[in-house]
């Protein structure tokens, strides 16, 4: 795990497997909320309801890499 900032400090944090990164996860956890912090959870998926598109998309992602469409505008 690399954790950035601030500015331009850096900490790279290696872990044996799954577990022990969790361990570390809810170790800096409890230690933020007993300081005060309260942790908010974030959901990633925002969209809600029903799908509005009236027919599905030809392609899996439509979306070109900045370097492509930097070539094609061209």
């Amino acid at each position: 795990m690399v954790v950035a900032g601030p500015g331009p400090t850096r900490e790279q944090h290696d872990f044996a497997d799954e577990d022990a990164l969790q361990s570390y996860q809810m170790a800096i956890a409890d230690r933020l909320a007993s300081a005060g912090w309260l942790l908010w959870g974030v959901n990633a998926q925002r969209r809600t309801g029903a799908e509005r598109r009236g027919a599905a998309r030809l392609s899996p992602d439509r979306r070109q890499r900045l370097a492509e469409a930097s070539v094609i505008s061209r």
